[in-house]
């Protein structure tokens, strides 16, 4: 202990401890924030891993919270991102299922007409076909091609509507 009555080497260790003291802070500090940049790139890892999950169908997961700033905006950001990519698909849906219910009853109220023209202009076409009966064929015709009409401007100012 005769050592340490030496003012030099008791300003040494204290310098030397202080030195000590002063890096153990900067370790504790390092390693704090390794683990929490470790935590916000794990929350990163699962928010893309969320992502790739929706962007395939496999909707039932939803986008994990974060109690993080940064990383809880951005969280937020992507919840309202995938309601309203939710919402948007099924608008589509919806609205493809109209197209096709308009189209298959387009489709119907068409052939009906075309059928029966079919049928009248082969008895029109028949040799021998009294001028009377070809008059009311000619008149049946004009019937037939007025609701064609009727039917093509109805579903004409719907679709535009």
């Amino acid at each position: 202990m005769r050592l340490l009555r030496n003012r030099e080497v008791r300003r040494g260790l204290l310098l030397l401890t202080g030195i000590t003291a002063a890096l153990c802070a900067v370790g504790w500090a390092m390693a704090v924030y390794l683990v929490s940049a470790r935590r916000r790139y794990r929350a990163l890892a699962d928010m893309s891993q969320d992502i790739d999950r929706v962007l395939h169908g496999l909707d039932s997961q939803t986008i994990a919270a974060c109690d993080e700033g940064e990383l809880a905006i951005l969280s937020s950001e992507i919840r309202k991102m995938t309601v309203r990519l939710r919402q948007a698909a099924d608008s589509q849906h919806r609205e493809r299922m109209q197209l096709a219910d308009a189209m298959a009853d387009i489709s119907h109220q068409l052939r009906t007409p075309l059928t029966a023209i079919n049928l009248t202009l082969s008895m029109l076409g028949r040799e021998g076909l009294p001028e009377q009966e070809r008059r009311a064929l000619l008149q049946e015709l004009r019937r037939l091609v007025t609701r064609m009409e009727w039917l093509g401007a109805v579903y004409g100012d719907h679709r535009s509507g």
